[in-house]
């Protein structure tokens, strides 16, 4: 890359930052200073490139998207243009004004950068320190807040650690789940008709769905939750791009409303059915409806605590219509569990059979090593066996097991079964590498 006009080797190249088939832009150093060589144009047996200095702040307000491509040419004077041969060989350089620029050699208007580094990047410990700080910031201006607090006055408003997660936030998060399957159904099932394209564009916006958690208090257990429409920027579609950064506040307005009224209340009755209102609101009336507990909303920091619209009993009839039946006995149908071991596949099935216990009624399964392995739980002894208990105790199931001296236990919550499993599989694999 050396002739008598321009030497390029003499630069020492950071980091290729966009990449179509050949490299289009590269981030170059010289005597501590920054350039970027951008491709411009390909002819017949070389390719244009301009070649520009570049402040070190600029580079980083490019790759966090506050500059584009094209400011960057323009805060230059004179920028290098250079015609190198497919060999490598300068063919020619020009020390041009940006004004003499051909106009097609610039990049659009809106040439910003998506850009996502890897660790392995230069620029990533700086990028992290850059973002971390706005984006928390920006997500912490538009959160909203719920509460959840003890009303057994012995603990005062402090919250169990067991409770917080198989209960409370395992309720929330069931709820925001069933929610974010229906909503997207029902927004896009009748724009797009094969439903093997569906599932896959519902499982590439899933994870862009997810709340932040953004702030924390303790005594009561507080959470700040807000939507990330910053790191959106990736998804292309416009109308998925729009109902991922818009769900979340939809659910707060429609499932945590603190102030429903009657409009509210028959425009959720037109739009959801019987099934996808008790899938909806039903994990937070399972919180509502705990009398140990009590959920409560703020829609922004300054603002104070309310209850919930669904604490109106009123309300919560209208929304689930069978929440005021008397509850019978074989309304949550006791299991008796088998397990089935396949010697040639090595896979462990359960067959349920609707048979009911009494009240000193047992059934045992064997929980393996395996079995967390299975569900992404590594650090485990391979020789792992616990028996798990299925006892029903006043029409209530738990499942329990002990280990290392103490006793896990869950409330069946749901005819899920594997779900509730995984509960307590969760708990002892926590226990295990905290202890």
């Amino acid at each position: 890359m050396k002739n008598n006009k321009f030497d390029l080797s003499k630069f020492e190249k950071v980091e290729d930052l966009i990449y179509f088939d050949e490299v289009i832009l590269s981030h170059l150093k010289l005597n501590k200073k920054n350039y970027f060589l951008y491709l411009v144009d390909n002819r017949e047996t070389s390719d244009i490139f301009l070649l520009f200095e570049v402040e070190d702040k600029n580079i980083y307000d490019y790759l966090s998207r506050k500059i584009s491509l094209k400011n960057l040419i323009l805060e230059n004077d004179l920028v290098h243009q250079i015609e190198e041969d497919f060999e490598g060989h300068i063919i020619d350089t020009q020390f041009l004004y940006t004004d003499q620029i051909k106009e097609e050699y610039f990049p659009s208007n809106d040439s910003y950068i998506e850009y996502l580094p890897s660790e392995s990047s230069y620029y990533f410990e700086k990028l992290n320190q850059i973002y971390n700080k706005p984006y928390l910031q920006s997500l912490r201006k538009n959160a909203f807040f719920v509460k959840f607090s003890s009303e057994n006055k012995l603990y005062g408003d402090t919250i169990g650690l067991n409770d917080l997660s198989n209960v409370l936030l395992s309720n929330l998060s069931s709820s925001f789940k069933n929610f974010l399957k229906i909503d997207f159904l029902k927004t896009f099932s009748n724009k797009i008709a094969d439903d093997k394209v569906l599932s896959k564009i519902y499982k590439m916006a899933l994870p862009y769905t997810d709340l932040r958690a953004v702030e924390f208090d303790f005594g009561s257990f507080e959470i700040g939750l807000s939507v990330d429409d910053i790191l959106t920027t990736k998804i292309e579609d416009k109308d998925v791009k729009y109902w991922v950064e818009n769900v979340g506040w939809k659910f707060k307005d429609i499932v945590l409303d603190d102030d429903m009224d009657n409009n509210e209340l028959d425009e959720i009755l037109t739009t959801y059915n019987d099934e996808e209102r008790l899938k909806i609101f039903k994990p937070i009336l399972n919180i509502i409806d705990n009398n140990k507990f009590n959920i409560q909303i703020k829609k922004t920091n300054s603002e104070k605590y309310k209850d919930l619209a669904l604490n109106n009993r009123s309300i919560a009839n209208r929304i689930i219509t069978s929440i005021e039946r008397p509850e019978q006995p074989q309304d949550f149908s006791v299991i008796n569990m088998l397990t089935i071991i396949d010697k040639n596949k090595k896979k462990k099935t359960i067959n349920l059979e609707n048979t009911l216990f009494n009240n000193e009624q047992k059934t045992n399964i064997i929980l393996h090593a395996k079995d967390f392995i299975d569900r992404g739980y590594n650090k485990i002894d391979s020789n792992l066996e616990l028996v798990v208990t299925f006892e029903n105790v006043n029409n209530k199931v738990f499942i329990k097991t002990e280990y290392d001296g103490n006793v896990f236990d869950v409330q069946i919550q749901s005819e899920k079964i594997d779900e509730e499993i995984k509960k307590l599989i969760n708990i002892i694999y926590e226990y295990i590498i905290n202890k």
